[in-house]
């Protein structure tokens, strides 16, 4: 316990040292604004990757800053962000609680990434801003919906690539334990069409993409990431999918209700995303990766 404080105290001051005093930076160090559940496994991957590069990881408060070391990932509180630049941003941290998401996002990309380096800036955008409710497919460039919540996100988006970054919007994220499947199931009524389809991206592939991007590097595209399946899994296939597993055996299936059964939802085709990454999700569905974890 006294080395973990020991440690923890090395990494503040490392990153709040006087003014003036620069840190060497190689071009593989990467600094990402939001390491939470996706953030962590961003880093986790490319510390596997470039073990010689300095990852640090931005959180709000320290709760889980012991995980992040135990993972190689050098923890930074936001109060105590410096003004250095890095070659390579990713900033992933979730808009709720924040009134000013745009301006971070833009901050980020302004205060943190170095735009002459040949890294990327990456922002973690959802797919849920397309407009397309009635089954259709939806592409990287397809309409989207600028509702209250879109708009923040559209906003967002549109301050990385102001700052030469680039955006990838992610299907629904999911692990065994989060995830849409697990807030239905624990409801028990669900407001949605139950043969609703929707998209999704397990955690572990959603930053195996943001780390293909990264590795690949570009500026100011727009990217659409998800498992690929086609057609998408319904809400009911998912919530029984998710039921075959032992930590979800106990639960029922919901009652989902629907005032619009034309609300089919979207089919993603990120097929261009792929090709332009060189990059496939390992999990081909949520049944695919609930199979896996049952043979674990």
């Amino acid at each position: 316990m006294k080395l973990y404080f020991v440690i923890y105290a090395l990494y503040q001051l490392s990153i709040t040292s006087t003014k003036g005093f620069s840190i060497s930076m190689a071009d593989k160090d990467l600094y990402i604004v939001g390491c939470g559940n996706l953030g962590r496994r961003i880093g986790s991957k490319w510390k596997a990757t470039y073990p010689e590069a300095c990852v640090y990881g931005e959180t709000r408060t320290n709760l889980k800053h012991r995980v992040l070391i135990n993972e190689g990932i050098i923890p930074v509180l936001k109060s105590n962000r410096r003004k250095q630049r890095y070659p390579n941003v990713v900033f992933c941290a979730s808009p709720s609680g924040n009134e000013n998401y745009p301006q971070e996002v833009y901050n980020a990309g302004n205060d943190l990434f170095d735009a002459t380096s040949t890294g990327t800036f990456v922002f973690t955008s959802s797919g849920g801003i397309y407009s397309e409710k009635s089954g259709g497919i939806v592409r990287e460039t397809s309409e989207i919906a600028l509702n209250p919540r879109n708009t923040k996100l559209y906003e967002a988006e549109g301050s990385c690539l102001e700052t030469g970054g680039c955006v990838i919007r992610l299907a629904g994220l999911y692990s065994l334990s989060r995830g849409a499947h697990s807030f239905w199931l624990s409801k028990g009524t669900v407001q949605g069409n139950e043969n609703g389809q929707i998209n999704l991206l397990s955690y572990s592939d959603a930053a195996g993409a943001v780390v293909a991007l990264l590795e690949r590097g570009g500026r100011a595209m727009t990217l659409l990431a998800s498992d690929g399946l086609k057609p998408p899994m319904t809400r009911k296939e998912i919530c029984a999918s998710a039921i075959q597993h032992p930590l979800y055996s106990s639960y029922r299936m919901p009652t989902f209700i629907s005032s619009n059964e034309s609300d089919l939802g979207k089919v993603y085709d990120c097929s261009a995303t792929m090709r332009l990454l060189n990059w496939e999700p390992k999990y081909k569905s949520f049944d695919h990766f609930i199979r896996n974890e049952m043979e674990k």
